[in-house]
């Protein structure tokens, strides 16, 4: 079984979006669903996908560069770019943590 790599929902969508090329070439494809990370879209079979490309949804929302993730015929699920950097949770100390030494955690258990 594949392991799930998505970050955030998947919403089932099915609309039409327009995918336009680094080299300015666009096609329209049919995006099935979508999530904060990314979305799984349908293209043409006689189109080739780019590595990276633009999507301009059919909703209004706005324009979001993508990359592929993978393709299995003419489906391909990308990655949004301006989640790829934020995706992953960056785990901060909260302000009343405090970094000890460990000679300081020795006193503390009595055996400095």
């Amino acid at each position: 079984m594949e392991q799930e790599r998505r970050f955030g929902k998947r919403e089932s969508v099915r609309m039409r979006a327009r995918l336009r090329t680094p080299a300015g070439r666009s096609y329209d494809v049919l995006v099935q669903d979508i999530s904060d990370g990314g979305c799984r879209i349908e293209k043409p079979e006689y189109e080739m996908a780019p590595e990276r490309f633009t999507l301009r949804f059919s909703d209004g929302r706005p324009d979001r560069q993508a990359e592929v993730v993978w393709q299995k015929g003419n489906l391909i699920g990308a990655e949004f770019a301006d989640v790829a950097a934020t995706a992953m949770p960056v785990h901060r100390m909260s302000p009343e943590v405090h970094k000890m030494s460990l000679g300081d955690l020795r006193r503390i258990a009595g055996r400095a």
